[in-house]
């Protein structure tokens, strides 16, 4: 069976949870949130459910404290961008519900944008997503 889903991880997910593969399951739930790029909402919703799984092992693996780091680094670049305020999301064409899933460089352009008041948290915001950047450089942080 398992060989029957490995096209089909939207389900296989499923199939690793009843089999108390909950590792294998956070793992398959995590490179679908990565893959989302349609609806923030969903993307959430997916790494909510990998860390539960991964919580749900009841052990702890080699690669557990990376996983969660990775995962907890992808809801605070969520939550950062469903904080953006309203008038920044009116003034680029984004609707709070619809929103598709944003860059942290696309989240820093609005919450800089000369386009809405200029705002200390705003730019703080910003600074704090600039880590998230991928690195010119090619140096590891």
């Amino acid at each position: 069976m398992v060989w029957c889903l490995q096209d089909y991880p939207s389900i296989s997910w499923h199939h690793s949870t009843l089999n108390d593969d909950f590792y294998g399951a956070s793992r398959t739930l995590s490179s679908l949130a990565d893959a989302e790029e349609s609806s923030l909402d969903d993307q959430k919703y997916l790494f909510c459910l990998s860390k539960l799984a991964l919580l749900a092992t009841g052990t702890e693996e080699p690669g557990d404290r990376d996983a969660y780091t990775q995962i907890n680094q992808s809801l605070e670049i969520i939550k950062f961008q469903n904080e953006l305020p309203d008038d920044g999301l009116e003034a680029h064409g984004l609707d709070r519900k619809t929103m598709p899933v944003l860059t942290p460089s696309q989240i820093i352009d609005i919450y800089t944008s000369s386009l809405i008041s200029p705002d200390l948290m705003n730019f703080w915001k910003a600074a704090s997503l600039a880590q998230y950047l991928p690195d010119v450089l090619g140096e590891k942080r």
